[in-house]
């Protein structure tokens, strides 16, 4: 029962982050370069089944890391909007 419940678990994300991942792509540049996202993902998927748990976890670590930079710069730049906005909901 756990196998089966992991097993679908790991299938939808898979099948999510492909999703997403396109659709990202799509909006990012041209949409028809969204069906390429789809080899270029399976071929990540393959590379990442053989390749050491070791340089999987340190690649999404260092990934997770980069979409902190855009997510921190924005932040900065809208904080005086969002200052300007709570002084204008308490009065």
């Amino acid at each position: 029962m756990l196998a089966v419940l992991v097993s679908f678990l790991s299938l939808s994300t898979v099948f999510a982050f492909w999703y997403y991942g396109g659709e990202c792509l799509g909006f990012l540049i041209v949409a028809r370069y969204q069906h390429d996202c789809i080899w270029f993902y399976l071929l990540l998927i393959i590379a990442g089944s053989v390749a050491s748990l070791n340089l999987v976890v340190n690649l999404v670590d260092s990934m997770y890391a980069l979409m902190a930079i855009p997510t921190m710069t924005s932040a900065l730049l809208l904080a005086p909007k969002a200052n300007a906005a709570r002084a204008y909901f308490a009065s």
